[in-house]
């Protein structure tokens, strides 16, 4: 009976312990898994952050440069104006003093100037703030102990203009130091170093708040959320940081932080993640914090990086409560199971010693049915992590490749893209998807990057199978296997094709608007060539009469020939103002507004007579002003071909066009009104879009008004706005749409 009892027990025993030793090692290898995948995903998640601020700044460096550039390209001409007039009858200090009487009317933005000095003796000649003028450039250092002149002097030896970047007080705020990005030139003849630039402090601050709107507003599980902080001191203390972003903790935004909180565990955790920022720039750390929707902290794994350029810590995290959850749950199953089998083995042996080895056949039976049972359970859990693993692989862009390129893993995402089956990929090299247009020196940049254990971040251009391209950003790391050792790459891909999209419509439609201008430009050619062709055709067919009739004499050929050659001078005025009009090369110059005026009437005398209209203008003829006259020439025309085709379809008898020009407020403003009823109130808010037009098809685009404010605006920057206006004219009320351009003096 005891070796009954004893045998049972053991095979009891036996089956419990194999159980638990089996299900104990797929619970580990669960946890590896989730482990593995949840970091990668918050990992890959800051990096984007990272990659996506990176992509800003680089973005608006290269466009505060472009403005750069054409103000100093404005200041070059205006200088070598002035010393071409004066070289020969003014001294250099008199043609240095028109210099700085000219630089210092030219102002952009608030804080917006130029600057000059003499090269070769160091001295300031103009500056908007009066104390540095005279002064020696030699002793300007700014608060990172940059030498300026100095830093100028370098930038210039190899370049025609030079960027550099200071920091440099603002007129506005004499008491402190900004962030600026100049740029500098040399004007040889003179022997002055031109400058200007642009403070990046509200440029940057944009870019911040764009970016935390960008991330806040991404929709996350509730457990892996971004949050952002401003770092102040990396060697901690108290307000070491303030939080720029945490879904989980509204109440902390804009709070400074302490790192001597410690975690439910009693760690300092704050201090560790920044003892890890200072070691290594990024990392892993293991630490508890409050869970969303929930007042108790729970262990939690999260991923920091520090963005230096703008001192912020990235980071994202998830929380260990799933796993545990479904560890938990296991183990329990395990624990209920024992202790119901333990007693169930004891009762039976009790009450039915005499049936001991039927019994004990019967409960190892029992056994080892609930082990397949609970393997089965495994399985199904291993299916479904199989099945996480397939959405990842249908909606993320993955592919890894072996040391020497060529790929061992495409997700289903990455197939879906670029069309080739997963056979067809694996094995193959990465290059098979390599687009012509791309430069080999873009991807030597990055075999560069990659095999030197580095992050490569980038927008490549990919070939699809059927011949077609597509556009994404690109994130792509060394992988390494459990020892260390380095075995491959991975790269996660963002679809960016729409954007490169949208990007080359919005140059279509610039073009559409040029197009269209050059258009209404043709046409008031064309009707205004027609009377003048009129005139040397009906003096050709006289000529030709009086000669089949013999009645042509010395003096009919004088008079004719006169009003042909006439007539053919008027034509070739027409020409050479339409020629200016469409000429793209733009450059600033100083004239005045009545002459750019007569221009825009000239252009259409025709229009003006075929249709009655009576032209009113008030402008001073000494008024002047430095920009594109071109442009204003096209919004003139514009403008004056909506109101003549508002007269005809009012059908009105008496038709009105007043212009005036005037100074207020050190601004330049251009009025032009009509009196043909006005603009319905419904659309005056819309008819600068594109394409918006009350007009057939075959009457207007609808780009005529929307060139007109991207020629104000972007080009000029001025405004423009419109109205509806009544007023009285010769004792007569009259009703029309007002424009009102304003441009800076």
């Amino acid at each position: 009976m005891i070796s009954i009892i004893f045998i049972s027990s053991t095979n009891a025993y036996i089956n419990i312990y194999t159980f638990k030793k089996h299900t104990d090692k797929d619970i580990q290898s669960l946890k590896d898994t989730y482990l593995r995948e949840h970091q990668e995903k918050i990992k890959s998640q800051v990096d984007t952050v990272i990659q996506t601020i990176d992509f800003q700044i680089n973005k608006v460096e290269e466009f505060t440069k472009e403005r750069l550039n054409e103000r100093i390209q404005t200041a070059l001409k205006m200088v070598n104006f002035i010393y071409s007039q004066k070289k020969d009858t003014f001294t250099r200090e008199q043609m240095l003093k028109l210099v700085s009487k000219h630089f210092s009317v030219l102002t952009y933005d608030k804080d917006g100037y130029l600057f000059a000095y003499k090269t070769k003796e160091k001295i300031m000649i103009y500056h908007p703030t009066k104390k540095f003028i005279g002064k020696d450039i030699s002793k300007f250092k700014d608060k990172k102990n940059q030498n300026l002149s100095q830093l100028y002097a370098n930038k210039l030896l190899n370049n025609k203009i030079a960027y550099a970047k200071i920091f440099f007080t603002k007129p506005s705020d004499t008491t402190r130091q900004y962030p600026k990005l100049v740029a500098i030139t040399k004007f040889e003849p003179l022997g002055i170093t031109i400058g200007t630039g642009i403070y990046l402090d509200e440029i940057t601050a944009k870019v911040k708040k764009l970016v935390l709107e960008q991330f806040n507003n991404n929709k996350m599980d509730k457990n892996s959320y971004l949050f952002f902080m401003k770092l102040n001191n990396i060697n901690g203390g108290i307000n070491y940081a303030s939080m720029l972003m945490n879904p989980n903790r509204p109440e902390l935004i804009g709070k400074q932080l302490d790192d001597s909180v410690k975690d439910a565990s009693g760690k300092y955790y704050r201090k560790d993640y920044l003892k890890l920022l200072r070691k290594k720039g990024n990392g892993f750390l293991k630490y508890y914090y409050k869970k969303p929707y929930v007042d108790v902290q729970k262990p939690k794994m999260s991923y920091f990086t520090l963005q230096k350029k703008w001192n912020w810590i990235i980071a994202s995290g998830f929380y260990y409560d799933d796993l545990d959850k479904e560890i938990s749950k296991i183990r329990n199953e395990l624990e209920k199971y024992s202790n119901k089998v333990i007693m169930k083995t004891l009762t039976w042996i009790l009450l039915l010693s005499l049936f001991s080895i039927v019994i004990a056949i019967y409960i190892s039976s029992r056994i080892n049915k609930r082990i397949i049972s609970y393997t089965t359970r495994i399985e199904e859990l291993n299916t479904e992590l199989k099945n996480s693993m397939k959405i990842i692989s249908e909606h993320v862009v993955i592919s890894k490749t072996n040391l020497k390129g060529k790929i061992i893993y495409a997700s289903d995402a990455f197939c879906k893209l670029s069309g080739y089956s997963k056979n067809e990929l694996v094995g193959k090299p990465h290059n098979i998807v390599r687009h012509p247009d791309m430069p080999k020196s873009a991807f030597k940049d990055l075999w560069t990057t990659i095999k030197d254990n580095k992050t490569w971040n980038g927008e490549v251009k990919n070939l699809k199978k059927d011949g077609s391209f597509y556009w994404f950003i690109a994130n792509i790391s060394p992988e390494y296997d459990i020892k260390g050792k380095k075995v491959g790459y991975m790269a996660i891909r963002t679809d960016i094709t729409a954007k490169k999209q949208y990007e080359d419509e919005h140059k279509k439609l610039i073009q559409s608007e040029k197009l269209a201008s050059m258009g209404e430009l043709v046409g008031n050619i064309a009707h205004q060539w027609r009377q003048p062709l009129s005139v040397i055709a009906t003096a050709a067919s006289a000529l030709k009469l009086k000669k089949e009739l013999d009645m042509l004499e010395k003096n009919d050929i004088i008079e004719y020939s006169d009003k042909i050659e006439s007539t053919a001078q008027t034509l070739s005025k027409t020409i050479d103002s339409f020629k200016t009009i469409i000429n793209e090369n733009k450059i600033k110059t100083l004239f005045l507004l009545s002459d750019e005026l007569s221009t825009f009437k000239h252009l259409v005398q025709e229009d003006i007579k075929d249709n009655d209209i009576n032209i009113i203008t008030q402008i001073d003829n000494n008024l002047e002003i430095f920009g594109y006259e071109n442009d204003l020439t096209k919004c003139y025309i514009n403008i004056f071909n909506n109101s003549k085709d508002a007269f005809i379809q009012n059908n009105l008898h008496t038709k009105l066009v007043f212009i005036t020009g005037e100074i207020i407020d050190n601004n330049i403003i251009i009025t032009f009104k009509d009196n043909a009823g006005g603009i319905d109130k419904d659309i005056i808010n819309k008819i600068f879009e594109p394409y918006f037009t009350t007009k057939h098809q075959s009457q207007g685009t609808g780009l005529g008004l929307s060139m007109i404010y991207n020629l104000i605006i972007n080009d000029m920057n001025g405004l423009i706005e419109v109205s509806n206006a009544v007023y009285t004219y010769e004792d007569i009320e009259y009703r029309g749409a007002e424009f009102k351009i304003i441009l800076p003096l």
